[in-house]
């Protein structure tokens, strides 16, 4: 099946909502987080953390990128920006990065890390990063095999559960950018 990596529309909103519910699931669901974060991690709540009605293209805001099939099935996407929880690391932040178990070992999340970290690039940011759970070790592999360089940790918590995430950062975007073309 063929893949394209496409800006999302506010009319992806709901699909994005369900996707992101999901790849959470998928991801998340083997004790990294408590029970009561997976069970409000549902289509609402998705839409209102990846913030769909200010898709517009402006850095500040951010972009959203999807994964989508060839037969028009939403596989993933991705939010980046201004850095909002790890400014101490990097000016860019990628804030959500999800791609649903049946997409992922196909080379779709390094197509979709790049389309990112182009966005950030040419939006003006040099230095991007992404924090994920601490003890998440293949999301953690794939970083460090996409050029990230672990950067330190940060605490967070979630429900009533406190726990690390580590960040993960690009340096000099558009090197990294133009080695990977």
């Amino acid at each position: 099946m063929d893949y394209i990596i496409r800006p999302c529309v506010l009319a992806d909103a709901e699909t994005l909502g369900k996707i992101h519910a999901q790849a959470w699931h998928e991801s998340y669901e083997k004790n990294l987080m408590p029970e009561d974060t997976l069970l409000t991690s549902g289509p609402d709540i998705a839409r209102a953390i990846c913030r769909l009605p200010n898709m517009t293209a402006v850095p500040e805001q951010g972009g959203y990128f999807l994964v989508e099939s060839s037969d028009k099935r939403i596989v993933g996407f991705g939010e980046c920006g201004a850095a909002r929880k790890i400014a101490e690391f990097a000016p860019g932040e990628i804030y959500h990065m999800y791609l649903l178990q049946e997409a992922q070992q196909q080379g779709l999340g390094r197509k979709l890390l790049f389309t990112l970290l182009d966005y950030l690039g040419r939006s003006g940011m040099e230095k991007a990063g992404i924090k994920i759970h601490a003890d998440f070790g293949p999301a953690r592999q794939f970083y460090e095999r996409c050029g990230g360089q672990y950067a330190g940790e940060r605490v967070t918590q979630s429900g009533n559960r406190t726990f690390a995430e580590a960040v993960y950062v690009w340096n000099e975007i558009s090197r990294l950018l133009d080695k990977a073309s």
